[in-house]
């Protein structure tokens, strides 16, 4: 599939997180974090773990690491606090979102406290979908889906540009004109449009970018693998409603849609 996304290329320290994977529990009222870490020297620190609410209230815990091997991957579940779903719960009229920054404990300067390096910030929300004898349930409660295609290469501003404040003009317009969804069409909508969809309360039927995969055993190896990256890096957007496998690769999809 490609590159089809911005890349970062950054200088880590002593020891460094090297990815965060979310999993929103909305039943159980909490959030599994999956942090993985870069650690070359067996550097042994705390993880400082800060939770704002959508009300802006900030939490503070600590966790110990005993990170014993280079890269290092460690799993830890949190409760979240004065649960309230009116103001916990993500809809399209109220998208709450909760934010979790997770920093490593370094020493500090001679009399002064610990400081923090390597901040990784990643938004989340707790959502429901069901479909249930053809009917789609957002929240337990039935959506009527008024959804429109979107191609994120003929938004206003072109294609993935950085920090363009066109991109979220032209989303607003699409829920302005009355639509509560948009399929992403050909590619995956960036992750920056995802974070602009779960701020403004629009859904996403994300597309996986197989409309060039050729339909061999390679092939079929190579998709499999972007569905398990895409959705374990995405998956924690709640504007996401539903995957898409693709549309523009006939072959491709009719020979393997059931196996995939």
């Amino acid at each position: 599939g490609g590159i089809y996304g911005h890349v970062d290329l950054i200088l880590g320290n002593a020891a460094f997180i090297s990815d965060v994977h979310l999993e929103p529990d909305m039943d159980q009222e909490r959030i599994t974090v999956e942090t993985t870490f870069n650690n070359p020297r067996g550097f042994q620190t705390r993880l400082r773990i800060l939770m704002k609410s959508p009300s802006g209230e900030v939490y503070e815990s600590f966790k110990e690491l005993k990170l014993d091997r280079e890269n290092a991957t460690t799993k830890m579940i949190l409760g979240i606090k004065d649960w309230k779903r009116d103001k916990c719960v993500w809809s399209l009229d109220k998208p709450n979102l909760f934010a979790i920054e997770l920093q490593l404990e370094v020493k500090g300067t001679k009399g002064k406290g610990p400081e923090y390096s390597f901040p990784v910030v990643r938004t989340f929300s707790f959502r429901k979908f069901d479909c249930l004898k053809g009917d789609y349930y957002l929240n337990d409660q039935i959506l009527k889906i008024q959804g429109v295609s979107y191609n994120q290469q003929w938004s206003e501003g072109g294609l993935w540009t950085t920090s363009n404040p066109k991109l979220e003009k032209d989303l607003k317009a699409v829920k302005d004109a009355g639509f509560n969804a948009i399929r992403s069409c050909g590619a995956p909508l960036s992750t920056e449009a995802l974070d602009i969809c779960d701020r403004i309360g629009l859904l996403v039927f994300q597309e996986f970018p197989f409309h060039t995969m050729r339909s061999t055993p390679e092939g079929l190896e190579i998709a499999k693998k972007l569905i398990t990256d895409i959705v374990k890096e995405q998956h924690h957007h709640p504007c996401i409603a539903v995957w898409i496998l693709g549309s523009e690769n006939g072959t491709f999809m009719l020979q393997n849609g059931n196996k995939l």
